[in-house]
């Protein structure tokens, strides 16, 4: 199987696209081809820094959508050919390569109407405003909200949330970001 492997903490355009071993589904895994990944700042601010739970090589990245190609012991919910996305353990290997194992409690299924594109790219920032809005702020008895970096992947879907809730919204965004 192939991955962009990092041998040591590098910058993003020094991965090597290399061969390694092919994953297999330990009890409460999955095994994925993966179809698509997106690219988050976690991700290359990871391979430049490292990971001391990483041994090298390793490959990264948190967010893939593919199909099961394999169901480990315990897994329920699952079947082989089943689409999927997955926000992955940033100390484990990750969505930037052929195949990856990964954990079915952080696994959904893919709705029909929604690509392996979009269900990957809204990974990382949608569970991020998700969190934020449903988990951590207390919209009760609310009218309003500030939302900072509005323009950015977790602002934009911030907002949409908190549109959602019946929320009126402030934001903010850096210079580039204004419009007119």
């Amino acid at each position: 199987m192939k991955a962009w492997l990092i041998k040591q903490p590098v910058s993003i355009d020094e991965l090597v696209w290399g061969e390694t071993e092919n994953p297999h589904a330990g009890e409460g895994e999955l095994v994925v081809k993966v179809i698509s990944t997106a690219l988050n700042p976690v991700d290359y601010q990871k391979i430049q820094s490292g990971n001391s739970n990483w041994d090298y090589p390793h490959y990264t990245g948190v967010d893939l959508a593919g199909e099961v190609v394999e169901v480990g012991q315990n897994v329920v919910g699952f079947s082989v050919g089943n689409r999927v996305a997955c926000h992955t353990d940033l100390n484990k290997k990750g969505a930037f390569a052929e195949y990856t194992a990964v954990d079915a409690v952080a696994t959904s299924l893919i709705p029909t109407d929604v690509t392996f594109d979009e269900a990957a790219a809204i990974l990382c920032s949608g569970m991020t405003a998700y969190q934020a809005i449903f988990q951590k702020f207390n919209h009760a008895q609310k009218q309003t909200i500030l939302i900072h970096g509005g323009a950015g992947g977790v602002g934009g879907v911030a907002i949409q949330l908190a549109k959602e809730l019946g929320l009126k919204i402030f934001t903010t965004a850096s210079s580039p970001n204004h419009l007119g």
